[in-house]
């Protein structure tokens, strides 16, 4: 399912290249992917998500804050990662309070105190 999912994708980006949403649900789909793997697969993975992410960044720059900050969590880099969900939050397509509560990309961070600060910036329908 999940190669028929990217091959399709990767038409509808071969058809329109400049489509940030086709990036996104890649950048997701590759994220949701690496969470399954461990080791060198899923580092591959989280430098595809990252590579597509980037993509969807320069066709519409500030808009994959919290694509960028999964990749982060993954690679357990708490700086990166907290940038950018901080810059997330002003995103159109912010996910939420709960989402991110129960991201489990998160889960190395959720008992820092910056974690929990932000969540608790958060109103509970955001």
């Amino acid at each position: 399912m999940f190669e028929k999912a990217a091959k399709k994708i990767s038409v509808t980006i071969e058809i329109e290249p400049n489509n940030k949403m086709s990036f996104d649900f890649w950048s997701v789909m590759l994220l949701t992917q690496a969470g399954k793997q461990s080791g060198k697969k899923r580092a591959a993975l989280d430098n595809l998500a990252l590579e597509k992410a980037n993509s969807a960044e320069l066709i519409n720059p500030g808009t994959t804050a919290y694509n960028f900050a999964c990749v982060a969590a993954l690679r357990n880099d708490e700086v990166t990662c907290q940038a950018e969900l901080e810059r997330s939050r002003n995103q159109e397509r912010f996910p939420g309070k709960t989402h991110i509560k129960n991201d489990p990309d998160f889960k190395p961070f959720r008992k820092k105190k910056w974690f929990k600060d932000f969540l608790a910036s958060l109103d509970d329908d955001s």
